[in-house]
């Protein structure tokens, strides 16, 4: 659960001033593009001085660092439409209940009979260990106690050097493969 005080040890404000600080710090992985050179850390101490954005962005000629001043200033409409893309709509119409969507835990035989289904014998005995329950037909084995370790050799085949690591220690010969030149269409000759 992420409560006050996980959203102010990692934003540096309240969650009600989550969008703003967002609409700083932007978000590349969400085409959010926030204002070059402000970070988490900025962002939070900014808005903790002036409120919120649109006041920053009003008092920004205040700012004594050039830099962060001048950015503020020129990327103001970015900012502006940062916090536009940041902001949720609180008004969309919800078919369930916001408490029916709580985390909470899985019916385990349903989970455990979709991931035998779909033959992920693997997450099927990880899951089924995690939470306790026997994972039954379909899963992997567990792993063993002492996994077999793996031994990387040196060796020389003529010229070339190459290293081999593999669980049986086996040693063979790596040889460079030579550059394949494209061929030539059968309508070009070559000089």
């Amino acid at each position: 659960m992420i409560g006050d005080a996980e959203v102010a040890e990692k934003f540096g404000v309240p969650p009600s001033k989550v969008i703003e600080v967002q609409a700083l710090i932007g978000d590349s992985t969400d085409n959010v593009p926030g204002v070059p050179g402000i970070g988490v850390k900025t962002a939070a101490l900014l808005i903790n001085e002036y409120g919120d954005l649109e006041t920053l962005l009003a008092r920004a000629s205040e700012i004594k660092q050039q830099k962060r001043r001048e950015n503020l200033i020129e990327f103001a409409d970015q900012a502006r439409l940062s916090k536009t893309l940041v902001t949720l709509d609180a008004h969309v119409p919800l078919d369930v209940e916001l408490g029916d969507l709580a985390v909470r835990q899985p019916e385990s035989e349903a989970l455990l009979g979709f991931l035998r289904k779909l033959e992920f014998s693997t997450s099927l005995r990880r899951i089924a260990d995690g939470l306790g329950v026997e994972a039954g037909e379909g899963a992997a084995p567990a792993p063993a106690s002492k996994a077999k370790k793996r031994t990387t050799t040196t060796i020389h085949c003529g010229a070339a050097r190459a290293a081999i690591s593999s669980p049986s220690g086996r040693r063979r010969c790596l040889r460079p493969r030579p550059a394949r030149l494209p061929s030539l269409p059968s309508n070009v000759r070559a000089n």
